[in-house]
């Protein structure tokens, strides 16, 4: 921690590299924390990934297999209980019983509200992680859900780099890590895919044009 506050005073870390850092010093040498059971295990407990060799799983051996096992019973009891119950129903029955269903849900606006705070969960979700993110890496400015709203109106719910209509997320056009505030002026909606190749890179040359 010393060892931090003293680069930092130096100008060398900034809030990011510095938080990297304390992280680094919690590691145990040899070892692991399974992300399931938080139990600190020798690495050769943990499987290498088959798409990277170099890396191994987050969680140890007998925690994917208690779950693998889960997965199974539960597959089991499930397919048994959807024979028993296609058993217990003529497809006249399983008909006029799917009609209800509809007309139930057509009719029953409580679903529609379930939805939108669903939606509205993930937003705030979205924009706190955003806010948290920029606060450990000492960048400037705030970004309220209005704001967010106003943007990805005002760039017709499209990416602001491919110009396609997927889902969207939000994505600092000048990096974070670059020097770019935490504001409207930087913001922007980016698909997925963009935001991931873009990465760290300052993509603000290929920004769209909008009214």
């Amino acid at each position: 921690m010393a060892e931090c506050k003293e680069l930092r005073a130096m100008g060398k870390l900034i809030p990011q590299q510095a938080y990297d850092l304390r992280q680094r010093k919690r590691r145990v040498k040899g070892k692991a924390r399974c992300t399931a059971c938080h139990t600190w295990l020798p690495l050769s407990d943990f499987d290498r990934l088959l798409r990277d060799q170099r890396r191994r799983r987050r969680k140890c051996r007998r925690c994917v297999e208690v779950e693998k096992n889960y997965v199974l019973r539960t597959r089991a009891r499930k397919h048994e209980y959807d024979v028993q119950r296609r058993k217990s129903e003529t497809p006249v029955q399983r008909s006029e019983r799917n009609r209800r269903r509809r007309e139930r849900y057509a009719t029953d606006g409580g679903h529609r509200r379930r939805y939108e705070n669903m939606r509205k969960r993930g937003r705030d979700r979205q924009i706190e992680t955003e806010r948290r993110r920029a606060r450990l890496m000492g960048a400037e400015g705030s970004f309220s859900e209005a704001e967010w709203s106003d943007l990805k109106r005002k760039y017709s719910f499209r990416c602001a780099y491919c110009g396609k209509k997927k889902k969207l997320t939000m994505d600092h056009a000048v990096p974070l890590i670059r020097g770019g505030r935490h504001d409207k002026t930087n913001i922007v909606p980016a698909c997925v895919n963009c935001n991931a190749q873009k990465s760290t890179v300052d993509w603000s040359h290929k920004l769209r044009k909008v009214g």
